[in-house]
């Protein structure tokens, strides 16, 4: 869920753009808040670290879509961190003038309070997931969330193996071993950091928990 071109347009004067390169990170896990983030082109991965160093991956955050919104209902250190996957360009909004920006939009501040539903219901469903859907299944559902859908022709997903089983919840082995499988039925292409999904009708079969 992201935001109008029209909101997108009141808050440019407000803020400033950045623009980062593969790999760069937007801010860190501990960080002070300070800003709150609009991607306009790019996509970022929102990551935590836990307490022996592993990453998990918590979302993908693309155009139109907030980053760090959290920090305009709590001045707490970031609970995350957010890194670029390709190149990226942000909006980067100070939270006081986006607090001040939604009081005097409570239609906008609606949609906020939307949107931080919608992550939480993403990651309550995402460990439902886990417990519940085979791994095989799992990446099957966040490729076809990834382009978009069960469309008619290939479309391509720009990351890494590492990070799909970061997004699955799973190890690179499992999704490496079964990404190589899907190539071999030709249902994808494997690239370097990108999967082209080739027939998306069988990998929403395998989504469903059917085999094609």
């Amino acid at each position: 869920m992201g935001l109008g071109e029209t909101v997108a347009a009141a808050l440019a004067p407000m803020g400033r753009v950045r623009r980062l390169g593969r790999g760069e990170f937007l801010f860190l896990q501990g960080d002070r808040p300070g800003h709150v983030y609009v991607v306009l082109e790019g996509w970022l991965k929102v990551t935590r670290l836990g307490s022996e160093g592993s990453e998990s991956v918590l979302h993908l955050v693309g155009p139109g879509e907030f980053v760090g919104i959290g920090t305009v209902l709590a001045d707490e250190p970031l609970p995350a961190s957010a890194c670029a996957l390709m190149g990226a360009k942000v909006l980067a909004v100070p939270t006081d003038k986006f607090r001040r920006f939604l009081l005097e939009r409570p239609v906008v501040a609606l949609d906020v309070i939307r949107i931080m539903a919608s992550r939480l219901h993403e990651l309550q469903q995402r460990f439902h997931n886990l417990s519940t859907r085979r791994a095989e299944t799992r990446l099957a559902s966040l490729l076809l969330s990834l382009v978009g859908g069960a469309g008619d022709g290939p479309m391509e997903v720009a990351l890494s193996r590492a990070e799909l089983a970061g997004l699955c919840g799973t190890r690179l082995y499992t999704v490496s071993r079964v990404l190589n499988g899907w190539q071999r039925a030709g249902i994808v292409w494997l690239g370097r950091r990108r999967v082209r999904v080739l027939r998306p009708d069988l990998l929403a079969e395998l989504a469903d928990g059917c085999q094609p």
